[in-house]
């Protein structure tokens, strides 16, 4: 058996409640985890098995809590981006960036402060590290979610 000396990482990727897309996104960024020679673990995808789909408030904290310890061990955490950055994404990098830095002080200064050059770095197909945090894609630009296109109103002729 081959022995894993990586980091050890928490993964963080859209989880939707269970939705099939989400699932096969996270079980493909777990194989891309384990390829770059970490140690991921995927925290939305494990307890949902034992607790059921977060369908109550108390559900998901428990399992979010939960998920939450490992980020005391973790030596660093991976996002990954392809399908957006969920509400409970975003919660899970303030959380360890608390764990980690000792203080967060929101998604939005951090942004701001990144300014947009760096934000438009990833769209070139660059992952991009803030602390111990890493932002990743592990599919070409083209195959990325994007939104879905705004409606436009037609006038009747």
């Amino acid at each position: 058996m081959k022995r894993n000396k990586g980091k050890r990482v928490i993964l963080e990727s859209p989880y939707l409640k269970g939705d099939p897309l989400a699932v096969a996104y996270a079980r493909e960024a777990l194989l891309h985890s384990l390829s770059k020679g970490e140690a991921p673990i995927a925290s939305h995808l494990l307890y949902p098995q034992a607790l059921g789909p977060d369908t109550t408030p108390e559900i998901r904290s428990q399992g979010m809590g939960a998920g939450f310890v490992w980020h005391r061990v973790a030596d660093r955490q991976v996002v990954y981006c392809d399908l957006g950055i969920s509400c409970g994404m975003v919660e899970g990098v303030q959380h360890f960036w608390k764990t980690h830095m000792g203080l967060f002080r929101g998604m939005p200064d951090l942004i701001r402060d990144l300014g947009v050059d760096t934000l438009y770095r990833p769209l070139l197909g660059e992952d991009l590290e803030i602390g111990p945090v890493e932002f990743r894609w592990i599919r070409p630009i083209a195959t990325r979610a994007l939104p879905p296109p705004t409606p436009k109103n037609k006038k009747k002729k």
